[in-house]
């Protein structure tokens, strides 16, 4: 359950922008939060072992394993980058390996990644 009074009190009511659970998609899920706004993954989060286990044994390309799995980032909480800072010390003291991984850009809409194979222009 989310508790967005106990979030929105310590983080800021005007903080939070977004969120998106991570699941089947991917990353593609990120283009459902806005119509003409794009996301920039710049740090992604290290993918658990059993995921690079999936893409060797089944020679899954880069783009079908972020399209089909969250890849070890199952929730994106988009917020201003005036808070940026003080969501990510407040969410990571709960949640042990959460940082900011990118940012939200106005240059299209579409889901960029470090890996030039993983860009979605469409969910």
């Amino acid at each position: 359950m989310l508790e967005s009074r106990r979030v929105g009190g310590v983080i800021g009511p005007d903080c939070i922008k977004a969120i998106a659970h991570i699941t089947g998609g991917g990353l593609s899920n990120l283009l459902r939060l806005h119509s003409t706004l794009g996301w920039e993954i710049q740090m992604p989060l290290d993918p658990h072992p059993e995921f690079n286990w999936i893409s060797e044994i089944g020679s899954v390309s880069a783009l079908e394993m972020h399209r089909t799995f969250n890849m070890g980032m199952g929730m994106v909480v988009a917020v201003s980058q005036e808070c940026a800072a003080s969501a990510e010390r407040w969410i990571s003291k709960r949640l042990a390996g959460s940082r900011i991984v990118g940012r939200v850009v106005s240059n299209g809409r579409r889901v960029t990644h470090p890996d030039p194979e993983v860009v979605f222009s469409h969910y």
